[in-house]
């Protein structure tokens, strides 16, 4: 009997995605979006600020990419 094994989940590069070397489906822009977000990370100011700018790109190339698949 053969074991099953697990999928390694690959982890994206953000800025590959916002440069569009990297394609994405949505759901795993938003997981990319979620895996950014600096909230509760205790990061210092200039790091926790990069986050937040790269999670608002991020939030911006969904709307832009995908705005008729969204539900608000």
């Amino acid at each position: 009997m053969s074991k099953k094994r697990k999928k390694k989940k690959q982890h994206i590069d953000p800025y590959e995605v916002l440069a569009g070397s990297v394609k994405v489906t949505p759901r795993e822009l938003i997981r990319l979006i979620h895996r950014v977000n600096p909230t509760k990370e205790g990061l210092d100011n200039e790091k926790e600020a990069q986050r937040y700018q790269l999670k608002a790109g991020l939030q911006s190339l969904l709307i832009r990419q995908h705005r008729d698949a969204l539900l608000v």
